[in-house]
């Protein structure tokens, strides 16, 4: 079983402008970094307030994760090369590498273990759990550092038009990180279970056996709205959480958070996402208060 020994986070609602995170960077990790594309800044505050007060044990594996990777970045080397009629700048073109990120925040926190990057437009977080928890297994590492970060598009026109979102509708931002492993000692939470199930009575049947009165049940924003709508009639601890969200891709970060923070009553949470397949993810996490 994977344990949770702490957690970091940085989340923006964004309306009309990007606003600049280089004091949220030598804030979060004590260093002045330079040259680094916005996508890094994230993944490097949420990385480094998930550590602080924490050794990590020599063989530390890291776990990058995102749904759209790095957008700026991409969006201005395109422009460059189509619009400009430009070469793309090669410190520009090797910040196109999502597993750049990877590299800053491993040379930062001195890891010595693999490093990772997973793309996927759904579950990318919950992709990235289930990797490190084999690696975790076979003791290919000691500790696992994972993160999800999402990144707002410049100009911000776009990410609305990618997200669908309203011309007016704030988007957001954010990272979120985990440090995990298989001791028990001095954790703060547990995940009992990262699962795929095929359909929504699948879905329904499971939560009839795994969730109790002590069970938060946490909805993406991407279930069908008769979906949640079930969910809502069928469960007193219904937390339709990405309500209250700016839209955004990744907002199990902020779920994941709110929870491990205490914000939620229930000790337990089994956040349930849905992809393009019509499959589900769910994952369930049991928070320490007592042990």
């Amino acid at each position: 079983m994977m344990y949770i020994y702490a957690y970091g986070a940085f989340q923006q609602d964004i309306d009309d402008h990007l606003p600049a995170l280089k004091d949220q960077v030598k804030q979060s990790s004590g260093q002045h970094i330079r040259r680094i594309d916005r996508f890094t800044q994230l993944a490097i505050i949420g990385s480094s307030r998930c550590v602080v007060g924490h050794k990590l044990k020599p063989l530390c594996n890291l776990y990058l994760s995102s749904s759209d990777t790095g957008k700026t970045n991409t969006v201005k080397a395109l422009q460059q090369v189509f619009v400009d009629k430009q070469p793309i700048m090669p410190l520009q073109f090797v910040n196109m590498v999502s597993n750049a990120a990877s590299f800053y925040i491993a040379q930062l926190l001195h890891l010595q273990g693999a490093g990772l990057f997973i793309n996927s437009q759904y579950a990318a977080l919950e992709k990235a759990l289930a990797l490190a928890a084999l690696d975790l297994a076979d003791h290919s590492c000691q500790h696992a550092l994972l993160g999800i970060v999402d990144e707002c598009a410049e100009p911000i026109a776009l990410q609305r038009k990618m997200l669908n979102a309203g011309e007016d509708q704030p988007v957001g931002e954010s990272s979120f990180w985990l440090l995990a492993g298989l001791d028990a000692d001095n954790a703060i939470a547990r995940i009992e279970d990262n699962h795929l199930l095929t359909c929504w009575d699948e879905v329904i049947a499971y939560i009839a056996r795994a969730a109790n009165a002590n069970t938060c049940i946490a909805a993406a924003a991407s279930l069908l709205d008769t979906q949640l709508q079930h969910l809502h009639a069928s469960h007193a601890h219904y937390w339709p959480y990405s309500e209250a969200l700016a839209k955004q891709n990744g907002q199990i970060g902020y779920a994941l958070r709110a929870f491990l923070a205490k914000e939620t009553e229930q000790s337990r949470l089994l956040h349930i996402e849905r992809n393009a397949q019509g499959h589900f993810h769910l994952l369930l996490i049991q928070r320490l208060d007592n042990e």
